[in-house]
């Protein structure tokens, strides 16, 4: 028989609990969302750059995420197009060991055009998410066959049936 105690809501509770650090006063706060949706960071300063310059994008926050969950860190869907800049890694990830008050995020970008970039601008959206189970070890067996019908490759178009 399962019930719900208090204990196992103190538990649940405290898997979910995100420690936040603002660098400064004037940072917008992140508010609780509904399950599922992504959250929005913003820069924490302006930035001028020209077309090839990387930099990095200051995002105003650090964070202590529970045991277990990673962020995952990717630009806004506008971001391209109102700004011209691209995440380098693609995809940022970030653990709950990088937690320290200087553990600052940042967004890694590339310019492919001069722009300027608003204080306070949304930039860079996160999600937090459950890491790869370690109670569940992944074992690597080499064989010389998978066995499976072949799709075509990567770059091969699917096959019909």
């Amino acid at each position: 028989m399962w019930f719900w105690s208090s204990e196992l809501e103190r538990f649940v509770q405290a898997r979910r609990k995100v420690t936040i650090k603002y660098i400064n006063d004037e940072q917008p706060r992140l508010t609780a969302l509904k399950t599922g949706e992504w959250i929005d960071l913003r820069a924490s300063e302006s930035y001028e750059y020209k077309a090839g310059e990387a930099f990095l994008i200051n995002l105003g926050v650090a964070m202590q995420l529970p045991v277990g969950y990673e962020a995952f860190l990717l630009p806004r869907s506008g971001t391209f197009h109102k700004y011209g800049i691209f995440q380098i890694n693609g995809m940022g990830i970030i653990d709950n060991k990088f937690c320290g008050d200087n553990d600052i995020w940042q967004m890694p970008v590339y310019a492919l055009r001069d722009g300027k970039i608003e204080k306070h601008a949304r930039v860079c959206q996160f999600r937090i998410m459950e890491s790869m189970h370690l109670a569940y070890p992944y074992d690597f067996v080499e064989v010389n066959t998978l066995g499976n019908k072949d799709r075509g490759g990567l770059w091969e178009q699917e096959s019909s049936d």
